[in-house]
């Protein structure tokens, strides 16, 4: 019995002291996303493409001035093209998992660096007169690595500036080795702290 009793504190103990260095909460914020495409060799860049992100967040203390920070996205993205005199924009939706390193530098202010994996839902080009049409041979994973900065306003609310450069591939059709299409995309938002 006194076993039983010491092990169900020592994991209260262990769970609290865990619990203590751990905090999470709710952010969203706009997204301003470019489509870079290399079509053997030949680059092309899109104009941007407003759109937005909202999830949420986890900081988890390492040490003095050093934590991770998960994060759980759902991301708008794409970019959009002229094509002759028709405005199409590539609307992609990716759920985003960035794992981050936390470094804090002066007090209230954060730099943020890590990669981040992206799980694509869909993908549609639409036109100016609201036709759509599915994007084709759509990559269902990409990598992408981010660097930003977020600087605690008070305890609860923090402004957070990132940038996301896409590592992968997010064609994935029968050129795939010809044809790289990777989206860029500058995160700036608000993150609110529930614990």
């Amino acid at each position: 019995m006194k076993k039983l009793l010491f092990t169900m504190a020592a994991v209260a103990f262990f769970a609290t002291a865990s619990m203590a260095q751990m905090s999470f909460g709710l952010k969203g914020g706009i997204n301003l996303s470019k489509i870079n495409s290399d079509f053997d060799g030949d680059t092309e860049k899109s104009d941007n493409r407003f759109s937005m992100n909202l999830g949420g967040f986890m900081v988890y203390e390492l040490a003095d001035k050093m934590a991770l920070q998960p994060e759980l996205l759902l991301s708008f993205e794409g970019g959009k093209d002229d094509f002759g005199g028709d405005e199409v924009t590539t609307a992609l939706t990716a759920v985003n998992i960035p794992v981050l390193f936390r470094y804090t530098v002066v007090e209230n202010l954060n730099l943020l660096v890590g990669p981040q994996i992206g799980i694509n839902v869909s993908g549609q080009y639409k036109n100016e007169d609201g036709d759509t049409e599915d994007v084709e041979d759509l990559s269902p994973l990409t990598v992408a690595f981010g660097f930003g900065a977020a600087y605690n306003v008070n305890e609860k609310i923090d402004l957070h500036f990132r940038y996301n450069a896409g590592m992968t591939n997010w064609y994935n059709g029968d050129n795939s080795d010809d044809i790289k299409v990777k989206v860029n995309t500058i995160q700036i938002g608000l993150g609110y702290k529930l614990k």
